[in-house]
Order: structure tokens, then sequence, then C-alpha cells
């Protein structure tokens, strides 16, 4: 398992003859033969699966070998024309991992290593992403880009980039990220991509862009990568703990390996002897968003979704190796059938392991991209919601600032939302078009006062800004439950059920359905019902049995999110009913 996340989910690596050539057993060895090509693939950890190499001959040929143990790699490439570009593919966290690299006439007989940095050698010696560069490669155009002096030059310029923290390491002599032999051990240049994380940016319409920001999870410092820009040279400026950073990703990666297990097939239970397991993945201290370590076991052990979950794209935002007790911030996607969440994690280092240690708040607070299609007006809005679950009684008020955001009484969190969202108290910062000050990444600070007349500021981070107004709307139906009623279908009477039914947009995963049913709407016996069955993957709402007693006016929303945790809102005002004027 690795830390430093790509994108990639591309190429087959074809041959001449457009068909795969079947992998070819992997020699491993000391004595490399001098028509070979071979080295470590690696994300932080050894990767599994396969190499592709394509030379420049024309038409292009390429061979295709297993990784073996410990991420090593050797291709004969007797016969192939150079430049080489190699491709990486394999599995990780449940999801595609594709990394590239690039090779010459010298290195053959040597070293070539294929990790996420030498992917950005290529990237940035191309002038785009590694994965399209090497789908799209015709050696005619694209092989002068790839002599050796563009591809030191791109080399040194990323080297130059990771200086102090490469120097932190203490390794002997010149460090070549394309070439220098090391192994997945968490030690000298793996515990680099231990602790490095890759983001690629997108645009407004979720499509990947050219820059990639790159975070030292270690110190938090952030760097930018255009790789259209060769003056794009900012470098850290300090490094941090790497390899007690890497030995902590390894322990993490570890204690999610060991959550992912105790579901495997079931629940965990007293009977089948794992709920002491999980029990021992959890700091006896655990407090989050107001629930203590019983309270979150006795929750996870009864949560059907985690059963034989898969995690995903899990990602180390942050640690603090100098907090005591150690601490660091982890989000992943968590996976089973039709159900996908995207959940964050505080952990902490108690008695030597790491283990789930929660925010140690009595609540959270957070902010998430939004998209809001109103039925009853054919209106959207889009923007962010800002929320704070948990125990939110000790709260007198939360103030919201940033970009975007100007301060008033109307960036006030309340609780008027509570029924819509689920959260105690939440603030919508909706617009008509699209505001350029939403951006991913985006810094917003909750000023939060307390009863007993303190303060507390939470820094709250925008993973994903909201798509495009124009972009959501050209595609309404893939976000949001359509807007003609014979989409629906209900049956009510007296003594009988309720029930309606949607459909599911295809863009997006199932959050949450609510209806909300006024009895009486306009006398004092005015009720409500809200039925919330999150993450169900069953496009039907059903209530029974269910007795009108009087005037009805009936009203539904969906709340469903995409796959980088982005909320669509449809909201249904008077489906059903007297609702009067």
């Amino acid at each position: 398992m690795a830390l430093l996340l790509m994108v990639g989910c591309g190429g087959n690596g074809n041959s001449n003859e457009g068909d795969v050539p079947s992998p070819t057993t992997t020699i491993t060895g000391a004595n490399v033969p001098s028509t070979t090509l071979s080295g470590t693939v690696a994300t932080g950890a050894a990767l599994a699966g396969i190499v592709s190499v394509k030379d420049s001959a024309d038409p292009a040929a390429t061979k295709v070998v297993t990784i073996g143990t410990g991420g090593r790699y050797q291709v004969d490439v007797s016969g192939m024309t150079p430049p080489f570009l190699l491709r990486a593919e394999g599995t990780f966290q449940g999801r595609s991992v594709v990394i590239h690299s690039v090779a010459g006439q010298a290195d053959i007989g040597g070293t070539i290593n294929i990790t996420p940095l030498t992917d950005l050698i290529l990237s940035n010696a191309s002038g785009q992403l590694a994965e399209a560069f090497f789908d799209g490669y015709v050696p005619e155009t694209h092989a002068p880009l790839l002599t050796p002096a563009l591809l030191a030059s791109a080399r040194e310029a990323l080297e130059a980039r990771f200086a102090v923290m490469v120097d932190s390491l203490g390794l002997e002599g010149e460090v070549d990220l394309l070439r220098t032999p090391f192994d997945a051990d968490h030690t000298g240049l793996d515990a680099l991509l231990d602790v490095l994380e890759l983001r690629l940016k997108t645009d407004a319409e979720g499509n990947p862009t050219t820059i990639y920001q790159i975070v030292n999870v270690v110190t938090g410092e952030v760097l930018e990568d255009d790789l259209t820009d060769p003056a794009d040279v900012g470098a850290f400026t300090e490094a941090g703990s790497l390899e007690e950073g890497a030995l902590a990703a390894s322990a993490i990666l570890e204690l999610f390996g060991s959550y992912e297990a105790v579901f495997e097939g079931a629940l965990p239970s007293a009977e089948n002897g794992k709920l002491g397991t999980l029990e021992a993945l959890v700091a006896d201290t655990y407090q989050d968003a107001g629930k203590d370590k019983a309270t979150w076991v006795s929750d996870q052990a009864g949560e059907v979704h985690r059963v034989d979950m898969a995690i995903e794209e899990l990602s180390i935002k942050s640690m603090d190796l100098a907090a005591t007790p150690r601490t660091a911030e982890v989000f992943c996607k968590i996976r089973q059938g039709h159900y996908l969440a995207r959940e964050r994690f505080t952990l902490a280092e108690e008695d030597g392991s790491w283990k789930f240690y929660g925010n140690q708040k009595a609540y959270h607070a957070g902010v998430v991209a939004l998209s809001k299609y109103e039925l009853y007006d054919d209106s959207f809005s889009g923007g962010m919601l800002f929320y704070i679950e948990g125990n939110t009684t000790e709260i007198f008020k939360a103030t919201v600032s940033g970009p975007g955001i100007v301060e008033g009484p109307d960036t006030v969190l309340t609780d008027s939302r509570q029924w819509l969202y689920g959260y105690p108290l939440a603030y919508e910062k909706l617009v008509a078009t699209d505001d350029p000050l939403f951006s991913d990444g985006a810094e917003y600070t909750l000023t939060l006062s307390m009863n007993d007349g303190s303060t507390e500021i939470e820094t709250i981070i925008l993973e994903k800004a909201p798509l495009s107004q124009d972009y959501v709307l050209g595609r309404r139906d893939d976000f949001f439950v359509g807007p003609t009623a014979p989409e629906l279908s209900y049956n009510m009477y007296d003594g009988g059920d309720i029930r309606f039914a949607w459909t599911q947009p295809s863009r997006t995963q199932f959050e949450s359905v609510n209806m909300i049913v006024g009895i009486d709407s306009y006398s004092e016996t005015f009720k409500d019902i809200v039925y919330s069955p999150r993450y169900s993957s069953n496009p039907e709402w059903v209530k029974s049995p269910f007795t009108i007693t009087g005037s009805f006016c009936a009203d539904a929303h969906w709340l469903f999110s995409d796959s980088e945790g982005r909320l669509y809102l449809t909201y249904g005002f008077a489906l059903w009913g007297d609702c009067g004027p």
C-alpha cells in the first residue's frame, strides 16, 4: 500500500498489432543482462501488477512483464528502439494505479525506476500528463521531447524542488530519481514516496488539468507543479522527519488493513471474536463529535455497509509528529456494492500503535460543495454547505468567513436546515451564477461563540469546489431527480402505505432521501414525518402504516453525492396534496 496517490485510469499498453502481449516471466537476481531495463516499481510501497515498455520504432512495439517480489521488474529490450516509455499498472487500496517512466539508449543494462516522481519527470518533459503522452505517443512527433538533455533538464528541475527533503535523508552520493536503486522498505527514497501526496487539480467541469499539488504530509507544505510551465520551479523549504513519517504512514496503512479485515464476511461481534479486535483499534480516549469509544465501536458494529467493505483512495492529509500524542488526519472512500462514502478519520499513536482517536471534540465542523435544484420553480443555485454535527448545545453562535463569503448576519450557521441536511447547524452559501472564489482547497474559518463566553476557531477546507452551473445544468439528469411528475409514484390512503419511487441520477451515489408530510397543515396539529435511509441503494421510500387524519401537504427532497463528495440536492415543494396558496 502507498500514500502517494496518482490520478490514472487509462491505457493498456497496446502492441503494434493492437493486442497486449502476454506478460513474460519477471527475471530477478543480482546480475542484470546488458539488454534489459530493470528497477523498482513503487508508490511508497511495492506495487503488484505489470510493466509495459513501448519503444520508438514505426510502428511502436510493446513488451509486457509482471512485477516481481518487492516491486522489482526486469524486461529485455533487445531488438527494440529507444527511447522507451514505461508504464506500471497495478492495484492499490481497491483502485487502479497507473504510473510511468522513461529510458534512453544509455539506460539499457541499468536501473530505471517507475514511481510517481518518475511519472512527474515524464509529465514535465512532455508538457502533459504522462498517461496521455504514453497513450498518444508517436515517435516521429514525440521522440524529440525525450532527448537525454531534455530529460536531464526535467529530472534536475524536479530534484531541485525536493532538494531539502532528499538532503534530509542523508543519502550518499548523487540522487537520481530515475536511476538510483532503492528498496520499497520505507527508508531512503522510499521514505520520500511515503510522505508525499500528489493531487491532480480539476477544472470547473471536473476534468483533470495539467496542474499537480504536491503535499509533504509531515509538514503540510504544498507546491504546485504546472506541467505546461517550465518556469514553475518553487521548492520545498523544510523536510520534517521523513523516515519517522514514512514509518508512521506504514503503520497507518496497517491500521486500515486491520479495520477492513474486521468486517470481512460479517459484522464484528462477541460471538465471532471480532468485536474485541475492533475495540483494540480504537484509543481509550477516543472522542469524535460527542461520541466516546464505546459509542463509536457500537455504531460501527451495527453498520451493515461496513461488511465486506473496500477502503479506497486512502490519503494521509497531514501528520503532527511533534504533538503528544502524535496525530494524523486521514481521508478515504469506503465502498460496499452501491454504497460509497467519503470518510475522515483522526488517528493518534497510543502505546506505540496508531489507533482511531477522533477529533477530541463534542462536535465536528466541515464544508462541502453543494448544487441545489428546486422542482417547484425549475431554479438552480450552487455553492457550499457549511455544517456542524454532533453535540452543538454548547455553541451559542457559529459564523463562517473566507473566500466568497461576505460577513454579515446571513453567515451564521443555524438549525433551520436541520430537517434538510440532517446537521444540527448549517449554513448555505448559494449563488445563481458561477463564483470564481470557489476553488479546490480553499480555507474557511468558523468562529464559534460558546455558551460559557469562550471562543473557538475552526479552520475547514473545501476539498472540491462546485462544478460549474452551466456544466451541471447541461447534464441535469446526471445529477438531479427529474422534475416531471410521471417519474414519481405514490399510493396514499387511510391506514395504508405512503410510497414513492425515483430514478437514481447516473453520476451520483445515494446519500439520503427525506419526505416531509404535514398533516392538518394549517392547524395546531401540524406534524412532520421525516424518513432518511442514508446510503440505501433502493430507489423507493415506504412508510407503513400511514393514516391521513385531515388535509395533508407532501414534500420530498433527494440528496446525492458524486465520487468526489460534492452534494446534489433535488428539492421538491408541494408534490402532492393540499398545500395551500
